[in-house]
């Protein structure tokens, strides 16, 4: 079995363009890399050098078993993170900022920490499967692609990739600025009682076409480090590409089946991030 070192990873972290001054959200599994020696201290240690005192290190820290009573449950301070050891540890070091969101929080460190951990429910809700505030305007995901942020995997597939909801978010946002009427659905989606609507993108393991997309364009960049492979792209091209797939090839990329709600997303002629405040 491999043995992995803090200078194995960040050597495996240069590799795919990691420097200092970085803001990175990374998603991790321990134990795919093998024995690292100091185990998930030393993989948080690595991002943290690596990217230095002027840049910013963070994780996805949501409800995976508890998701179905995480509004009932939630706590930000002590709630754990349920997606992945290293999630957890991160989460309970000294210095460690969290957001308060039930479903789709965000722990970080270093130079934007707050910046970006702040206000998760502050301004800008978005209609969507998780709920207004999980990817809103003021959302930690959006800071991180305002903040031309990288996504790291070690370990794991784009499977995993959390920011795939915000283009998600943002395409059903503005399927309601062109037609103010699909709103109600959207708020109705996690009532089973209702024909409900989300522009689901196709991300299971079986038909992941859209990472095989970022592969074929060169967007992803891999890398080895022990057993595991590292992965890497910018927050900005992964979200503005899953959003214009979704607005332009619903019937390839979604999972979506409904004929009107297909017509919607393409009468949407506007493919770019949206801003906040929104102008008038």
């Amino acid at each position: 079995m491999a043995v992995v070192t803090k200078q194995d990873i960040k050597n495996t972290l240069t590799q795919l363009g990691i420097k200092e001054g970085d803001t990175v959200v990374f998603h991790s599994s321990l134990k795919s890399m093998g024995t690292v020696e100091g185990g998930a201290r030393t993989v948080i240690d690595a991002f943290l050098e690596q990217v230095g005192p002027e840049g910013t290190v963070s994780v996805p820290t949501l409800l995976g078993e508890s998701y179905s009573i995480a509004f009932d449950i939630w706590e930000r301070d002590t709630t754990p993170s349920e997606v992945g050891y290293i999630t957890e540890v991160f989460r309970t070091m000294p210095g460690t900022l969290r957001s308060d969101n039930p479903t789709h929080s965000l722990a970080a460190r270093g130079k934007l920490a707050h910046a970006l951990t702040c206000e998760h429910d502050g301004y800008g809700p978005r209609p969507g499967a998780f709920g207004p505030w999980a990817f809103s305007h003021s959302s930690p995901w959006q800071k991180l692609y305002d903040y031309d942020g990288k996504i790291v995997w070690v370990g794991t597939s784009t499977l995993t990739g959390t920011h795939r909801h915000l283009a998600e978010y943002v395409a059903a946002e503005k399927v309601v600025e062109k037609h103010p009427e699909a709103l109600a659905v959207l708020t109705a989606y996690n009532d089973p009682r209702q024909h409900t609507f989300f522009p689901s993108l196709k991300w299971r393991l079986k038909d992941s076409i859209c990472e095989c997309l970022f592969r074929d364009r060169g967007q992803l960049l891999s890398a080895p480090c022990g057993s595991a492979t590292f992965q890497t792209i910018d927050v900005r091209t992964f979200v503005d590409t899953l959003l214009e797939l979704i607005l332009n090839e619903p019937t390839v990329y979604t999972d979506v089946t409904d004929p009107e709600w297909i017509q919607w997303l393409l009468d949407v002629d506007d493919c770019s991030m949206t801003v906040w405040p929104k102008e008038q």
